[in-house]
């Protein structure tokens, strides 16, 4: 099915039309959450020895990946991810939350991810009444072949795609308190495993800072030389994102091999990545 749907991004479209041999044009919010909860299920309950277990862990981090550039400051993912113009969705947020939750817990991603998801359930609390109900859940959607058709999708209070999201959110972030992955701001400061890894062309990666100040993200390779800088500049509390191209500072491609992704904030390292670089 990831063959047919997930997109180079990490992220779904929402169907696939197989007698025309082609995807549908857009990549909903609630279709990328029913994939993502699905394939946290399934790795779940699989053996750790299966032979499929490793492409779909792979999956799994691609999606996630592909899906933290899109959160919006509220902490809520969109109707069609990629449209942030469009209204923020409930239902689909709470299953981010949750499938990101999950995988810290079980260890299929690293803890600087779950700030995201802890985000993400401010926003989705903010969606729920005194009373319990719950909002901002779009109505149950067949696939669509024209942007207006997700955007007027109505939005019933306590819609029943919606509930049990967002119980399965806050279970599972409750029990990631329990277990004591450090909350959000509780960490000096994290660097995210890049994406893809290794790469042809660029690879992606996030940094969560907590106490402000002068931080530099460098590339360095195997001999300990500065090969790029990618920034250098105080910044405040929050996470960012970057890209490597796999070019020097002169804009030069660099040769094909590992190196190391690193991030400094004062005299502390803070940590290092390794990026493999296959050519272009």
């Amino acid at each position: 099915m990831s063959q047919m749907q997930q997109d180079a991004d990490g992220l779904w479209f929402h169907g696939n039309f197989i007698a025309e041999g082609k995807t549908s044009p857009y990549k909903w919010g609630r279709g990328n959450g029913w994939a993502m909860v699905a394939t946290v299920e399934v790795l779940s309950a699989m053996p750790e020895n299966h032979p499929s277990r490793r492409t779909l862990l792979d999956i799994l981090k691609r999606h996630i990946h592909g899906v933290l550039p899109l959160q919006a400051p509220s902490g809520l993912w969109r109707q069609v991810l990629d449209h942030s113009e469009l209204w923020e969705e409930t239902s689909c947020s709470a299953m981010f939350a949750y499938s990101i939750a999950r995988a810290v817990r079980r260890g299929w991603i690293g803890a600087e991810t779950l700030p995201f998801a802890r985000k993400a359930f401010d926003g989705i609390s903010a969606n729920v009444t005194e009373n319990g109900l719950v909002n901002g859940t779009c109505e149950g959607t067949g696939i669509g072949t024209t942007l207006n058709f997700y955007v007027t999708r109505r939005r019933p209070v306590n819609d029943s795609h919606g509930i049990g999201p967002v119980l399965l959110a806050g279970s599972e972030l409750m029990l990631a308190d329990s277990i004591g992955v450090p909350p959000s701001g509780a960490v000096l400061g994290e660097l995210g495993n890049n994406f893809p890894n290794p790469f042809a062309s660029h690879t992606r990666f996030f940094y969560f800072i907590r106490d402000p100040g002068p931080v530099q993200i460098s590339v360095y390779d195997l001999r300990g030389r500065r090969i790029k800088t990618l920034l250098d500049r105080a910044l405040g509390s929050g996470t960012g994102f970057m890209e490597w191209d796999a070019t020097d500072d002169g804009q030069r491609s660099v040769p094909s091999g590992t190196y190391l992704i690193r991030m400094e904030q004062g005299s502390a390292t803070r940590l290092t990545k390794k990026a493999v670089f296959i050519g272009r």
